[in-house]
């Protein structure tokens, strides 16, 4: 089981990319320090808003044949720099 920590804030996220070497469950803890954020996993069936200044934790089966490089990005508008909230996340197999 991996524990992965990210903070959302305008225009980021902490870290901006997150390696996971054969992961079979995830468990993701996100905290906005402003404003209302999104929080999804491209492609998969990841998606999370995240309220301010809120830990939002939830767990992730991740499928066993899933790798590669994957695109997060924050899918609730958060203001003019939204376009470039985004983070990729890397499954090696």
């Amino acid at each position: 089981i991996y524990k992965v920590r990210i903070s959302a804030q305008r225009f980021f996220f902490d870290p901006s990319e997150i390696v996971l070497k054969n992961p079979k469950k995830v468990i993701f803890e996100v905290l906005s320090k402003d404003v209302l954020h999104g929080f999804e996993i491209v492609g998969t069936n990841v998606n999370v808003m995240i309220l301010p200044y809120y830990l939002a934790t939830f767990t992730w089966d991740v499928p066993q044949d899933m790798k590669g490089t994957f695109l997060i990005i924050c899918n609730e508008y958060c203001g003019d720099g939204h376009q470039t909230m985004y983070a990729t996340l890397i499954i090696e197999r």
